[in-house]
C-alpha cells in the first residue's frame, strides 16, 4: 500500500513526539493521536499507535522502574480495565455500524479537544478536575484512562493531569506514567487485534 510523503512525515513526527512524551513531557502525547489520524485515518492510526507506544514504553518503564508508585497505579487499574472494555465495545460498534464515515477519527478529535480543555482549566484557573476525592473519583479517573487509552491512546495525558493535581514528584510522575502506559498498551494490543479480525468485511 502506497502513502504520500506528507503522511509519512506526520507519522515520523508522531513517533518523535512519542519519544519525547515517554521520557520527559507526557503532556505532548495529546498530539500523537490527531497526527496519526490525519495521516492514516482513524482505523489505521488506532492499529499503529500501540506498536509505537510499546516501543517507547519499554525504554521509559525500564529507565524509571525504581520510581513507579504501585499503590497509585494499582488503585487505577481495575477501573481502567472496565474503561478498556467500554472502549473496545465502542470501536466494535463503530466498525459494524459506522458505514463509510470515519467516525473513529471524529471521536479521537473530540477526545483531544476534551483533554486540551482539561489542561486549560487546570492551568488557567487552578481547578483540578481529575484529583480523586474518594474511591469513586479514582474509579472515574481509571475508567477514563482505559477508555481513552483504547480508543485514541490518550491515557498518558489524562494520567499527567491526574498526577499533576496530586503534586507528584517528577521522578515518580514519570515512573507512574511509564508503567501505567506500558501495562495498558500491552493489555489492549491483543484486544485490538481481535477487533480488527471481527470488523473484517
Amino acid at each position: 500500500m502506497h502513502y504520500e510523503g506528507w503522511r509519512w512525515t506526520l507519522g515520523f513526527l508522531a513517533a518523535v513526539i512519542t519519544g519525547v512524551s515517554k521520557t520527559g513531557m507526557p503532556g505532548a502525547g495529546v498530539l500523537i493521536a490527531p497526527l496519526l489520524a490525519a495521516g492514516f485515518g482513524g482505523w489505521l492510526s488506532v492499529g499503529i499507535m500501540p506498536f509505537i507506544f510499546l516501543f517507547g514504553d519499554f525504554f521509559a518503564a525500564s529507565w524509571y522502574r525504581p520510581h513507579a508508585q504501585w499503590d497509585r497505579i494499582g488503585a487505577l487499574l481495575p477501573a481502567a480495565l472496565v474503561g478498556m472494555l467500554i472502549g473496545s465495545a465502542t470501536i466494535f460498534l463503530i466498525g459494524k455500524f459506522g458505514g463509510n464515515t470515519d467516525w473513529l477519527s471524529r471521536l479521537i478529535g473530540v477526545m483531544v479537544v476534551v483533554l486540551l480543555a482539561l489542561y486549560f482549566v487546570q492551568g488557567r484557573f487552578g481547578v483540578e478536575p481529575l484529583t480523586p476525592k474518594s474511591k469513586i473519583g479514582a474509579a472515574m479517573v481509571g475508567a477514563a484512562l482505559g477508555f481513552a487509552g483504547t480508543v485514541s491512546s490518550g491515557a498518558g495525558p489524562i494520567m499527567a493531569i491526574y498526577l499533576s493535581a496530586l503534586k507528584t514528584p517528577k521522578d515518580n510522575f514519570m515512573g507512574n506514567v511509564a508503567w501505567l502506559s506500558f501495562v495498558l498498551n500491552a493489555t489492549k494490543l491483543p484486544i485490538l487485534i481481535l477487533l480488527t479480525m471481527a470488523n473484517r468485511p
